[in-house]
């Protein structure tokens, strides 16, 4: 499913109105749909694993500067998420300098 085109995102409803979603502030919901519009692009870079999920490798500085929130936001907004099983993150060693991968999932 496309989640933007040139001019619009797709909002799931259920992020508004089902209960496993209330407690997600408007930045969640707005973060989530900018990481399911990145999905396609994550295509585009070869970020599939073996298993042929789609995951994105963005470095929390690098999600600050797309969407123009501080790192420290990001790092909320991330945590959010996975408590809402929106997102799963799976951190690779910091020392190897891999961004995490973000399994972004779908509604």
């Amino acid at each position: 499913m496309d989640y933007c085109d040139d001019y619009y995102y797709y909002l799931p409803k259920a992020l508004l109105f089902e209960e496993e979603y209330r407690d997600l502030s408007p930045y969640a919901i707005i973060f989530y749909i900018l990481l399911l519009s990145k999905k396609e692009e994550a295509v585009e870079m070869g970020w599939v694993d073996d298993d042929g999920e789609i995951y994105l490798a963005y470095t929390r500085e690098e999600l600050a500067g797309m969407f123009g929130f501080s790192t420290s936001r990001i790092t909320n907004l991330k945590y959010r998420l996975q408590i809402a099983d929106l997102i799963t993150v799976y951190k690779h060693n910091p020392l190897l300098h891999q961004p995490d991968r973000i399994y972004v999932k779908e509604l």
